[in-house]
C-alpha cells in the first residue's frame, strides 16, 4: 500500500489558519486536489478534517472512498458508506483490503505526524501557496519522528505557485 500525502501549505508550512480555514489556497491548487484523488480513488482523513470535507461537499462526484480515522470508538461517519479506523495502521490495512493499492491522506496535522511516527508515509505531494500565515495548523502537528525525504520532482503551476513531489526515505 502506497500513501501519499497531498497538500496545498503556506510558505512557512501551514494548513490551515487560526480559524482552522484555508482561504489563502488558490483555484488551481484546489484542481490538483482533485485530479490526485480522482487518479488515487481512497482519501484518509482525520475528524476534524473528514467533517469540515464532507460538510464542504469537496468530494462529491469524485468517485472516492473516504476513511476517517479517529480514536472514537463510538463514531459514526457523516455518510454511512465511509470507511472508519481507529489508527494509521488499521487504515491501511482497511484500504489494502478494499483493493486500494495507494490512498491519499489528506488530513489534518496530528493525523500526518502519526503516519510519518508509524512509517506509514512513503510520498508527499505539496502545493506551496504564496502565502505566509502566522499561526495555524502545521502540516506534522503530533508525535515527535525525524524523516528524511528525497525530492523527486517540482513543477510550477502557476504564476506563483510551485509543486513538490518529494519521497519518504525508508
Amino acid at each position: 500500500m502506497h500513501i501519499t500525502s497531498v497538500f496545498a501549505i503556506s510558505i512557512n508550512g501551514m494548513i490551515t489558519d487560526e480559524n482552522d480555514k484555508v482561504s489563502f489556497v488558490t483555484d488551481a491548487s484546489f484542481e490538483n486536489y482533485k485530479n490526485a484523488l480522482r487518479e488515487t480513488g481512497c482519501a484518509i482523513a482525520g475528524r476534524k478534517t473528514y467533517e469540515v470535507v464532507q460538510n464542504a461537499g469537496d468530494l462529491e462526484g469524485l468517485d472516492v472512498t473516504s476513511m476517517v480515522v479517529t480514536t472514537d470508538q463510538q463514531y459514526q461517519p457523516v455518510n454511512t458508506t465511509d470507511l472508519v479506523a481507529h489508527s494509521p495502521a488499521e487504515a491501511v490495512e482497511l484500504a489494502a483490503a478494499q483493493g486500494f493499492e495507494k490512498a491519499l491522506l489528506i488530513g489534518g496535522g496530528k493525523l500526518h505526524a502519526s503516519f510519518m511516527a508509524a512509517g506509514l508515509l512513503d510520498e508527499l505531494l505539496l502545493d506551496i501557496e504564496p502565502a505566509a500565515i502566522g499561526q495555524g495548523t502545521p502540516l506534522f502537528d503530533g508525535p515527535a519522528f525525524h524523516a528524511e525525504l528525497e525530492l523527486l520532482e517540482f513543477h510550477k503551476f502557476s504564476e506563483n505557485e510551485l509543486q513538490l513531489r518529494y519521497r519518504v526515505v525508508k
